[in-house]
């Protein structure tokens, strides 16, 4: 009977064995597969989260960088608590599952309001540019002939041809005749025609009480009410009305009085 129970529980313990690895077996690997995943879970949010602290950090950089362009173009810096972007409710709906995941989306959802901020603040700030380039071109600021050279200042001079003191209103430019005269701002021609001892003469309202005027021309180019551009030819260097020979009688003018031109031309632009 020994003899034949022995090989019976031999089987039967080598059955059990077979069947414990094999448990033991689907078990580690059940393990070591939950694991992985766990791994692969854990892993997949590090990198969420590593690229959402890398945006945090270049919101903050562009927050500050809003900042200066703020005060750059004279606008008010927005306060640190709304670039804080908060928000809330009167209760949380469920404070008890706030979760790893849940916690990563908040910090999305606060980048995204983050990013709104921005573009609206960025808004304000190109609208704030474009109202000072309006301005700004409006304000006589360039030589209004390039090639030509100042030979007569703002101030009291001896008169060439009458030969006494007087206030001399603006400023020569000597130049060839025809030389291209151009508008040293964008405005409206109020006056185009002749002008007892101007001779030809152009007058520019800039608008803000600012005009300027172009005189001795040997022709215009504008008629009255036409706009014209800085930059933008208006008349040629001619020798009308009282002069000596072709130049270009040049004057800035704030609220009817004549005040000294060369404030008004960019560093550098006049040959003197």
């Amino acid at each position: 009977m020994s003899l034949v129970r022995r090989p019976a529980f031999r089987v039967c313990v080598t059955a059990g064995v077979c069947a414990l690895l094999t448990v033991a077996g689907y078990s580690a690997g059940s393990r070591f597969a939950a694991t992985a995943h766990r791994d692969k879970e854990n892993s997949g949010r590090s990198s969420i989260e590593t690229q959402v602290d890398a945006l945090t950090e270049r919101i903050d950089r562009l927050n500050e960088e809003n900042t200066a362009l703020r005060i750059a173009v004279g606008l008010t810096p927005l306060p640190s608590d709304v670039y804080a972007v908060g928000i809330g409710g009167r209760e949380a709906p469920w404070p008890d599952a706030v979760t790893p995941e849940l916690d990563t989306w908040a910090r999305l959802d606060r980048l995204s309001r983050g990013v709104k901020l921005l573009h609206t603040s960025y808004q304000q700030v190109e609208s704030r540019i474009r109202e000072d380039q309006e301005v700004l071109s409006r304000i006589p600021s360039i030589n209004p002939v390039p090639d030509g050279v100042v030979n007569s200042r703002f101030g009291v001079r001896l008169h060439p041809i009458f030969g006494v003191k007087a206030m001399h209103e603006g400023m020569d430019f000597a130049a060839p005749r025809d030389t291209p005269v151009l508008a040293t701002a964008d405005g409206v021609v109020s006056f185009s025609g002749k002008y007892g001892g101007y001779g030809n003469l152009i007058e520019i309202d800039h608008g803000n009480g600012l005009t300027t005027r172009y005189a001795h021309n040997r022709t215009n180019s504008v008629r009255l009410g036409q706009r014209v551009t800085r930059g933008q030819a208006i008349a040629s260097v001619g020798a009308t009305g009282i002069t000596t020979s072709p130049h270009l009688h040049y004057e800035v003018r704030r609220d009817g009085v004549a005040v000294d031109p060369q404030p008004y031309v960019l560093p550098g632009v006049i040959v003197d």
